[in-house]
């Protein structure tokens, strides 16, 4: 409940609020008391199969290290062969369990290998075998390698047939006369504790085949040299994957537009059957189009998530590209205030501002190389860059999960990862919890909404419940009504205890009015108020306030449509709450030129608000055009109507790619609507120019605009959308505003007005964007129409001629 002191002089100066005193709010009128703290950051830790040997060693150096998952190679329970049974005297060598059936058995056997988590799945993410992708891609393989694929082999059914079959015609082919189809290879085995250097074994290759295979013995099958035998690998592992239910695999970056095209062509036939387990892709800091590309091929599917992978070699290369904005802001200090509309702190650094365009394409896991954190210096302390904490303090606000890698940094014994993960937590401790609205907007971040029809739809008391918990905007309503009271006690005369008029037109269940009666007796200026509502149900919430709470004040309740009220006098203040996100997206023209016959003509009467003007800006955001896409497939959204139709929603996972820019500006009292009232009395009802009014009997004003815009992109980035604010001016110097640079701090009633692009354009930085957008409007209806162009790339007009969306009169 808002805690108000406030009191009037005269007689109410000396009484006390009571708990029905109609100035408190009966709800509660402002956000929970708790601030949101953060959650601790998600630590992994990328494991190098060449170094960690078995599952159990990960598992150990995991909680050693208390970390909290994993990231390793999917066959690496085939890497050895133990003797984990016997029989009679003799051992009998079995492969390792698999990665789900080792962590079963240390949960059961000993506490010392349990992950933190109590679901072990949430804490594995497995590693697709990094030589076979790079045969398949077409790429050389890795160092010290002889044979395009280095390593053992899991026991591969599809596999072990190709072999066969290969082996088989091979055979038939060239050396028809010498050796048989039935012909027995010699296959060493993995040494073990328990035996010689010179121990062999003999296997025949077919569906018996043991689980561990040296490839590099197999000097007769050519063809696995071949991509279409390193694609059976890449294949068996993700279905190994998906068997475990690993959260996610993890893929190697691919370097050139071929190998993403051929990359993009698999992951098109395996992402339909990987069930839950997302496809991990790595990227390198400067290479968001190589992401671009890729995910365009997969056309947008959900389970293909780019992974960020962060090298000393390139934040040295984004120092040398913003070497001159570095020099700026060498003794710069930096406001460490994070905007929840703007996504980024006050005064963000250049590079954290390059490297947060990852975070608009809904990175997940970044992968820090522990080479940004060394200092090579004798000291050998760990250090990072100034910015590169701002940075880390962002993932933070975003829920990010790293991973650390330390293969080729630092040697065991100096424990890297314990030392990293203390400066990390140094870094997460300094960070500014979560605010109180942030808290409460939490639940909607990238959430989309229909935008609201108040006209045609009457509002429910969540909504009005949601609205009211805003005190920020209520508070500055009464502030400008306090100043509309003063200017009118100053320099309008009026009768001795006349009170002002004041009219509340959709007053809902009453927020405007008790911030009225808060402003009359602040100023001590008497006010009688008539409080205009079409909806019937927020009226029974006005009436329970006139007759329990107001009962004592000059409050009158009106039913009706404040654009066909015939009022017994005209007001001194004309107060409303029409704005939508977008300004005027919610008809507050349309409705406050036809309300505005109820003002005091010639400049004598107030309008709060009194002017308010949308604006525009090219928007990134891959989590916003998932969403989008997904309801296209929805039967309430057939053919293209998710792309035309603007939704209302707390932008987090994304960033404009330039500066916003003014689009329409409305101001009131309205000229044009003054113009068309006196036509209209002097026409005395002439059936010659019925077209100058609606079908409620309202003058028509041309509220229609076109705007054709530059922006240059700061980023190199995709365009998926556009991303609408308003600013607007309630009274004088009085302003409330969502546009993130002016951005009214502790307000969350609206949320920006995002327009979607059915066809994603890529930009690179410093190209220019074209943005041509439409208010249309026709007698019984308002529509937008938008498009967006580069220098290569049009789209198509949204929305023509309101045939997916459109708000009506």
């Amino acid at each position: 409940m808002e805690n108000t002191t406030t009191t009037s002089s005269s007689s109410t100066s000396t009484n006390e609020v009571s708990i029905y005193d109609p100035i408190v709010d009966t709800i509660t009128n402002d956000y929970d008391e708790q601030q949101g703290f953060l959650s601790p950051p998600f630590l992994g830790i990328e494991i190098n199969s060449k170094i960690t040997k078995t599952i159990e060693d990960a598992v150990r150096k995991v909680n050693n290290d208390e970390l909290d998952f994993l990231v390793m190679d999917i066959s690496i329970h085939g890497n050895n062969i133990t003797p984990m049974l016997k029989k009679g005297n003799s051992n009998v060598e079995v492969p390792n369990l698999d990665m789900r059936h080792m962590m079963f058995k240390h949960a059961i056997s000993t506490k010392e290998y349990l992950f933190r988590t109590s679901d072990w799945a949430h804490c594995m993410v497995g590693k697709v075998d990094e030589n076979a992708v790079n045969i398949f891609l077409g790429n050389t393989p890795t160092k010290n390698s002889t044979m395009p694929y280095q390593g053992t082999l899991p026991n591969i059914p599809a596999l072990n047939q190709e072999i066969t079959n290969t082996q088989q015609t091979t055979n038939a082919t060239s050396e028809k006369s010498k050796k048989s189809k039935k012909q027995q290879f010699e296959i060493t085995a993995p040494k073990t504790t328990n035996e010689k250097s010179n121990s062999t074994t003999t296997a025949t290759i077919n569906k018996d085949l043991p689980p561990n295979i040296e490839i590099s013995k197999l000097q007769t099958l050519n063809t696995y040299k071949t991509a279409s035998a390193a694609e059976l690998v890449i294949r068996q592992e993700l279905q190994f994957a998906v068997h475990l239910s690993l959260p996610a695999v993890l893929f190697p970056e691919p370097k050139t537009r071929e190998q993403l095209t051929i990359l993009g062509q698999l992951l098109n036939q395996i992402l339909p059957t990987m069930q839950s387990t997302s496809v991990w892709v790595r990227f390198s800091a400067n290479n968001i189009h190589n992401w671009n590309y890729l995910r365009s091929l997969c056309n947008y599917h959900s389970l293909l998530v780019p992974i960020l992978e962060i090298k000393k070699t390139d934040l040295d290369s984004l120092e040398n590209l913003y070497k001159n904005n570095l020099q700026n802001e060498h003794h710069k200090h930096f406001n460490e205030h994070f905007n929840p509309f703007l996504r980024r702190t006050h005064d963000e650094h250049v590079i954290v501002n390059h490297l947060s365009v990852w975070l608009s394409e809904n990175v997940r896991s970044i992968i820090l190389q522990s080479d940004i954190f060394i200092n090579h210096s004798n000291d050998d302390t760990l250090k990072l860059p100034n910015y590169f904490t701002q940075f880390l303090k962002k993932c933070f606000k975003f829920e990010t999960q790293f991973i650390l890698n330390t293969n080729n940094a630092i040697s065991e014994k100096q424990q890297v990862e314990k030392r990293i993960k203390k400066i990390i937590f140094s870094i997460f401790e300094n960070t500014s919890p979560l605010t109180k609205v942030e808290v409460f907007c939490k639940s909607f971040r990238d959430y989309l909404q229909q935008p609201l029809q108040p006209l045609i739809d009457n509002l429910d008391s969540q909504v009005y419940e949601t609205f009211e918990r805003d005190p920020q905007k209520y508070k500055l309503y009464e502030d400008a009504i306090h100043k509309a009271l003063i200017d009118l006690q100053k320099y309008k005369p009026r009768e001795e205890n006349k009170p002002f008029i004041v009219m509340v037109v959709g007053a809902g269940r009453g927020p405007l009015v008790k911030a009225t009666l808060r402003a009359s007796r602040s100023s001590n200026v008497p006010v009688q108020i008539y409080a205009v509502e079409k909806n019937p149900n927020a009226l029974t919430t006005l009436l329970y306030y006139k007759k329990f709470c107001w009962q004592n004040e000059n409050v009158t309740i009106i039913q009706q449509d404040m654009r066909v009220w015939n009022p017994p006098e005209l007001a001194d203040i004309l107060v409303s709450e029409l704005l939508g996100s977008f300004g005027d997206n919610e008809l507050s023209p349309e409705c406050l030129d036809g309300a505005q016959r109820l003002l005091k003509p010639n400049g004598e009467g107030i309008s709060i608000p009194t002017q308010y003007v949308s604006y525009i800006a090219p928007y990134c955001s891959s989590k916003f055009y998932s969403e989008v896409k997904n309801l296209s497939g929805r039967k309430d959204f057939e053919g293209s109507r998710a792309f035309e139709t603007p939704y209302v929603m707390l932008v987090h996972r994304g960033m404009e790619l330039a500066k916003s820019q003014p689009c329409f500006s409305f101001i009131h009292p309205n000229p044009q609507v003054t113009e068309q009232e006196q036509l209209l009395k002097n026409l005395n009802n002439n059936n010659n120019i019925t077209n100058n009014f609606d079908y409620l009997n309202i003058p028509i004003v041309d509220n229609s605009r076109k705007l054709f815009l530059k922006f240059k992109s700061e980023h190199n980035a995709t365009i998926h959308g556009l991303v609408g604010y308003f600013h607007c001016v309630l009274y004088k110097d009085v302003t409330m505003s969502i546009v993130p640079e002016t951005f009214s701090d502790g307000m969350s009633s609206w949320f920006p007005l995002v327009f979607p692009i059915e066809t994603p354009i890529f930009v690179k930085r410093g190209e220019e964007i074209n943005v041509n957008l439409f208010r249309c409007l026709d007698a019984r209806k308002v529509w937008y129409e938008w498009s967006v162009a580069t220098n290569n790339t049009q789209t198509k007009i949204h929305n023509t001629n309101g045939k997916h969306y459109f708000i009506s009169l």
